[in-house]
């Protein structure tokens, strides 16, 4: 339960970009910034997901 909790502040603590990334990353599994990028809605930059994975 702790650990639910923990995440669950943590992704509330995240922006609304990093968000979006965090959960398709976490959607897809083992992944790239090019698949991560073809899942968001008005993509960032390559660079941006990069950085962020």
């Amino acid at each position: 339960m702790k650990k639910k909790k923990a995440a669950g502040s943590i992704m509330n603590s995240l922006g609304r970009r990093e968000r979006q990334i965090t959960e398709t990353v976490l959607k897809l599994g083992e992944t790239s910034v090019q698949q991560v990028l073809e899942q968001l809605p008005d993509p960032p930059s390559y660079t941006s997901v990069r950085t962020m994975l």
